[in-house]
This record gives C-alpha cells, structure tokens and sequence, in this order.
C-alpha cells in the first residue's frame, strides 16, 4: 500500500470510508484485540480502520460487551474535530509553499500523472504546484477514493460512535497534531511518497480491500505486512514520526490512566497495534499483563 493511502487508512482526518469488498473467507467476524491490565485497572486495545468497505463484517458480541463495559472510551482524535473550520486554515498554512514549484521535484510523467489526478477535482495546476507534497498525496488520494464511489461514513469510528452515545469521550491527540505531524515528515519523504501516491493509485481498491479483510478475521502478521513494514523499512524517518513516536506517546497516556482504576476502551489505528513498536508491545516492555483476546 502506498504511504499516502496508508496514511489516509490510519489518520481519522484524512480519511473516507469505501464501499464494495469480498469476505476473506467465510470466519466469524473477529478483528484483534488485546486487554492491558494490572490489580484494578483494565484497557481494551481495539485497532481500527479509518476506510472500510461497507460489506465487511467486523461487530462481534465481544466487542458490543466491552464497549459496554467501558467507563471511558478513548479515539485518537475527538469525533468531530476533524471537521472544525480551523483546521482548514491549519491545513493551508502547513500545507501551501508561496514561491515553490512541486513540479520542479518531479519527473515528466509524474507531472502528467499529478495533472491527470487533480483534473476531477477541478483544481487549477498552479495552485497545486505551490502545495508541499504531503498535502497533495492527501488531496490526490481524497480525490481517488471520492471517484471510486468511498463513503465518508464507513469507517470503523464514525460507526463506534453511536455505540458509545452518553459515555465519556476522551481523545489522544488532537486532528491540528496530526497535521502537524504529517508537516513534520522531512521533505525528501513527502516526495517520495507522493510519487508512490501517483504510481498506485490505480490499485486502492483491491489494496484497501485485503487490509480490511485481513483486519476482519484478526490476521495480524498481515496487516503488519500491509501497513507498516514498508514504511518502516524504506521510510525509517517518516515511521519515527508517523508511529514510534506517537505509539510512545500513546502508552505514556496509557500508563497515567493505569495508575488509577477501572475499564476503558480505546481504538486507534491498526498501524499503531502491530509489530514490534505497537502500543501493547511498549506496554508489556513496562511490565504490563498483556493479552490477545
């Protein structure tokens, strides 16, 4: 998967949900989730999925219990923030690049392939040629995904939320930090990934499709596969900042709530909860009871 389509798979504001996909077999719905505990404190660790085919099935009796269970519920952003008018202003000033020209940076054919992606979108070249290239593997991914018929309203989170209607809502980061963190990706990255953004978007779907499947049926070394090790290997910069850095971040707020007591919910992305710098990985490194349900 590309990183930009990676991104808008992990990151809440930049991403849409998708509609059509086919059962990876014919097991019960069952996507992973681990429990941190200590004497009188309980975690559910649930990764999501930001873009998700309509059709897959994923709401187990399990989940629907501890959702119920739970005293807080945590996302990684406040549902809704992602909307606020202000992070548009935030998007431009981190995004725009007065003076600059993107297309200086690319080849002809990436040009050509830049031109032909915007076109739907009705975008003036110009203006995208001034944007830093995080931005515009976002808008050019965004743009895709809308054509092939993604649905804002199917991911994993949007769909949570009514489950968990009247509960507390807390939140680890806030929509302005992850654009700011993306920002922060150093240049020669966001090129590169933008130009992995242009070579494949013709395969988003059938990308989007097998993460989501194998996230359905719990299969956790794949989607370690599909979502990080890429990046991780390739990108070592970016992946600092994208996840080890956040996932640090992350299990510090985690272990500040385990100091008290009680049952909590969270569910972030299924990048931060595989691998070796997943989240539960840090948290059993401290000396955490973690367990896979």
């Amino acid at each position: 998967m590309s990183s930009t389509l990676r991104n808008l798979a992990l990151l809440p504001i930049l991403a849409l949900g998708a509609c059509g996909s086919e059962a990876k077999s014919d097991l019960p719905p069952q996507p992973p989730m681990w429990v941190v505990s200590d004497a009188d404190s309980e975690i559910t660790l649930y990764p999501t999925l930001h873009i998700l085919p309509k059709e897959v099935e994923w709401k187990s009796e399990e989940l629907t219990q501890r959702l119920a269970d739970a005293e807080e519920v945590w996302f990684e952003i406040m549902p809704g923030s992602e909307t606020d008018p202000a992070l548009q202003q935030t998007m431009m000033r981190l995004g725009m690049a007065p003076g600059s020209s993107l297309s200086a940076k690319l080849t002809e054919d990436e040009v050509a392939a830049l031109k032909t992606a915007i076109e739907p979108m009705g975008m003036p070249f110009a203006a995208v040629d001034t944007m830093r290239p995080w931005l515009v593997s976002t808008l050019v991914s965004v743009g895709a995904l809308t054509s092939k018929g993604f649905d804002p309203a199917s991911g994993v989170e949007k769909q949570l939320q009514p489950m968990v209607a009247g509960k507390t809502i807390r939140a680890l980061e806030t929509a302005e930090g992850q654009m700011k963190m993306l920002a922060s990706i150093p240049e020669d990255m966001q090129i590169l990934m933008l130009k992995e953004t242009l070579t494949e978007l013709d395969d988003v779907i059938e990308e989007i499709r097998e993460v989501a499947n194998d996230w359905a049926v719990g299969d956790v070394d794949d989607l370690e596969d599909e979502l990080i090790e890429e990046m991780k290997s390739e990108m070592p910069a970016a992946f600092e900042i994208m996840f080890t850095q956040r996932n640090t971040n992350w299990a510090d707020q985690i272990e500040e709530e385990m100091k008290g007591s009680g049952t909590d919910f969270i569910a972030v992305g299924a990048g931060h909860l595989v691998g070796d710098d997943s989240v539960q990985e840090i948290l059993k490194a401290r000396g955490y009871t973690v367990k896979r349900l």
